[in-house]
């Protein structure tokens, strides 16, 4: 019988591409998104219509990516305190629906946000 492996393995092949763990909240989705201007909506006005469109899709990755984003950049968000309030709703709203128990955490971390944003 031959010998047995190594118990470590080798190092992986160094890539150019960072693993997705390291890389920003919808940056592969921004790269194939068809942008589109904003609807009006509530959503679309706050958080923008890429969070809004990453939010519908059926991968559950993206629409924690698209919360994990929103939560990221909410003091980029602009919006009286009333607004800020109404959008955060409306993405609770979302997670809460949603099967994926990361999604709905990454909803109420955005909510967590929001109760500790100095606008609100």
């Amino acid at each position: 019988k031959g010998s047995l492996p190594p118990l470590h393995a080798a190092a992986p092949p160094m890539t150019e591409e960072a693993p997705e763990e390291e890389l920003e909240p919808l940056a592969l989705f921004q790269e194939e998104w068809p942008a589109r201007e904003s609807d009006g909506s509530l959503l679309d006005a706050t958080v923008g219509p890429m969070v809004v469109d990453a939010l519908k899709s059926e991968h559950w990755r993206l629409r924690w990516e698209a919360l994990c984003f929103a939560n990221k950049n909410f003091a980029s968000v602009a919006g009286t305190p009333d607004l800020l309030a109404r959008c955060v709703a409306e993405l609770l709203a979302i997670g809460a629906k949603d099967k994926m128990p990361k999604v709905f955490l990454a909803a109420i971390a955005v909510f967590d946000t929001l109760l500790t944003d100095s606008r609100s």
